[in-house]
């Protein structure tokens, strides 16, 4: 009795080690985390040791100058969005194929062996047999099934159909990507040539003001200028110089914007050529409702939606046919080899072995009863989806059409805008040279001279900004459009 005592107390205490030893691993994970909510964590990093910093891909020509197309394509060839995009719209069609194999039948091969031995005490070992009677069996079951599902009241169709939609929804969505792309590449490019001009109007305004200057040293050397006037062209230089640095900075900052949205490692050294001094038309009249009209059909996002909202009524399909019964049909084709042997009989017995070769066709239906309520609630669901579908796509049409008019608003303003800043550059290069012309004469006064320098400044830099606003405003209603 000692013994089974021994045992069953051994076992316990084995279990309750173990269980000890996996509660202390599970406790002791939450080592990994921060000891302090208030304090960085500063564990071990080496999970990250072996990671290589990988800068963008690209390779650029030395010493070449990148204009607006050729950025274009570096983002698109370069842009993460775009990869993402089409590995999202190669899913999306990979899909389509998993449903269609659903129509296919399915043929698998399976093999199953086995082999049991048993002992028992002997009733036969008065007669001279062993005290225990010994068997074994072996057996190999190799086998082909096949399984067909052939009528569904239409559910794989409806897959079909909702899978087919979504990836037509992916791959506008993917071309919606690259669109997305040349209008922020465009834009950048156009800002960068801005700030770029912004700097180099710096330069110039800092030459009229010193041009201001040296007139004023000129005519204190001749005794018909005051110390004052000196102070406040020497107070417009040293604003100018200012105001060069703050343009540079601002121009190095669009530069590694636009070197972002093209996807360029920013410690490269890319040229990028001068955006073209393009001819700015005159403002157009407002488009048409049926213009309008087109431009919301033609956009990727609207195309999209509305391949969401089939996709979605092709799932309210699916869920009415699961309420519907299946039709199906199995077939198997197997070999069977046995082997059975006894051993320590009295009479030894040979081995037995049997072969055999089993085929059968079933027919099956399949109807639904009950379920829980689980096929009404999944067919709620798909009606309330596709609601939700058809009211995305309803926001989304209002939504581009509100985009096409701020659009075209907007390019029409810049239009109007850069009419204006070119005739006040006009004025202003006039009354800077008049009021410069003036107090070297000695009939105007420092204050014009400098306000004046001033105002050509502004004029030039409103002309600037209105012709890159024209330029850029034209991209994003052409986006907006969907072209």
């Amino acid at each position: 009795m000692k013994e089974p005592l021994r045992t069953t107390a051994l076992k316990r205490m084995t279990v309750i080690t173990l269980g000890a030893l996996l509660s202390g691993c599970a406790y002791t994970s939450i080592e990994r985390a921060p000891e302090q909510h208030d304090k960085p964590w500063q564990g071990n990093r080496s999970m990250v040791a072996s990671m290589v910093y990988q800068p963008a891909g690209v390779t650029l020509q030395e010493g070449h100058e990148y204009g607006l197309a050729e950025l274009i394509d570096l983002g698109q060839r370069n842009n993460m969005e775009t990869r993402q995009a089409w590995n999202r719209a190669r899913e999306a069609a990979l899909s389509v194929g998993l449903v269609e194999a659903t129509f296919l039948p399915v043929l698998s091969a399976n093999v199953i062996a086995g082999h049991q031995r048993s002992s028992r005490p002997s009733p036969l070992a008065n007669l001279g047999g062993g005290d225990r009677i010994r068997t074994s069996v072996e057996g190999v079951v190799p086998a082909l099934t096949l399984g067909w599902l052939l009528f569904d009241f239409g559910k794989r169709e409806a897959l079909l159909e909702g899978a087919e939609h979504i990836s037509f929804a992916s791959n506008v969505l993917f071309n919606a990507v690259h669109k997305k792309v040349i209008r922020d590449v465009t834009d950048q490019f156009y800002q960068y040539n801005t700030a770029r001009h912004r700097a180099q109007l710096a330069q110039e305004a800092l030459k009229n003001y010193q041009a201001v200057e040296d007139a004023v040293t000129a005519r204190l050397n001749a005794g018909v200028a005051t110390r004052l006037d000196l102070v406040m062209a020497q107070q417009a230089v040293a604003q100018a110089k200012l105001y060069v640095v703050t343009s540079q900075g601002l121009e190095k900052n669009a530069y590694l914007t636009l070197l972002k949205v093209v996807g360029v490692n920013p410690a490269e050294q890319v040229n990028i050529a001068s955006a073209v001094d393009h001819r700015l038309p005159a403002p157009a009249d407002p488009m048409t409702e049926q213009v309008l009209q087109k431009a919301i059909l033609e956009r990727d996002d609207v195309a999209a939606a509305y391949a969401a909202l089939k996709a979605a009524e092709a799932g309210v399909k699916v869920a009415k046919a699961d309420f519907m019964p299946s039709v199906f049909m199995g077939a198997v084709l197997a070999k069977n080899r046995t082997q059975f042997d006894v051993q320590d009989l009295p009479i030894p017995l040979p081995g037995l072995t049997n072969r055999s070769t089993s085929t059968g066709v079933l027919v099956g239906v399949s109807i639904p009863i009950f379920d829980g309520g689980l096929r009404s609630t999944l067919l709620s669901k798909a009606e309330i989806h596709r609601q939700e579908a058809e009211n995305t796509l309803q926001a989304l049409q209002r939504d581009a059409l509100r985009e096409i008019i701020a659009a075209e608003t907007m390019l029409d303003s810049a239009l109007q805008s850069y009419q204006t800043a070119t005739d006040l550059v006009n004025a202003a290069e006039t009354a800077y040279d008049a009021a410069l012309d003036a107090y070297q004469v000695g009939v105007g006064t420092i204050t014009m001279a400098t306000e004046a320098a001033s105002a050509v400044l502004l004029a030039k830099q409103a002309q600037v900004d209105a012709h890159s606003a024209s330029l850029i405003a034209a991209a994003n209603l052409a986006f907006v459009m969907g072209e």
